[in-house]
């Protein structure tokens, strides 16, 4: 298939029909744009950490800068989530009998992230043009992880072959099994580093 027989923008229509065009994208390739969106999340990152940690420790002794390698390790960081997140929905999705691939299901969750991306990018055009933009930011901040959720809900709704009730109780088994895992690990590093 050519680029010009994809005939929906997946960038503006997973706003308003998440299932279609999760469909369209997964019958396209399904890892359509994944790393583009992982190093547009992973710039925003990087611009977060440089927001909120300006005495980022300097690598000029070294002749190196330290933008390209905490790009890359945002990048990495981005990829991992995407994946462990889609790997946990997978799992839970297996349980209750879903359809999708893993790869389908890491496709939902990373276009379901396309709110992230608008409201980091109005954060920081607002923040050029706004001396302190702090309630603004936030609110985009709560609006996108809202529509982010839904449009996840929508888009395993349609790779899973799910009701939306069953979908809900799938990114609840999600977040069971990472809090497991996050308490696993952590009481795992207490008694080796305590």
């Amino acid at each position: 298939m050519t680029e010009k027989s994809f005939r929906i923008n997946p960038w503006l229509s997973i706003w308003v029909k998440p299932g279609q065009t999760i469909r369209s994208i997964v019958n396209y390739n399904v890892s359509y744009r994944f790393l583009a969106i992982c190093s547009i999340l992973g710039f925003f990152q990087v611009l977060i950490w440089y927001t909120f940690f300006p005495t980022v420790p300097s690598l000029t002794g070294l002749l190196i800068s330290p933008l390209p390698i905490l790009f890359m390790l945002a990048l990495l960081f981005e990829y991992l989530n995407f994946t462990i997140l889609a790997a946990f929905l997978y799992w839970g999705g297996k349980m209750l009998k879903g359809k999708g691939s893993f790869k389908q299901i890491r496709a939902a969750v990373y276009w379901a992230s396309v709110p992230r991306i608008a409201a980091f990018g109005l954060s920081i055009l607002l923040g050029l043009i706004i001396v302190k933009p702090i309630l603004i930011v936030g609110f985009l901040s709560i609006s996108s992880i809202c529509w982010t959720v839904v449009i996840l809900v929508c888009t395993l709704v349609e790779v899973q072959k799910f009701s939306t009730w069953r979908t809900i109780l799938n990114i609840i088994l999600a977040i069971i099994f990472s809090a497991v895992l996050l308490i696993i690990g952590s009481f795992l590093f207490n008694l080796v580093f305590n």
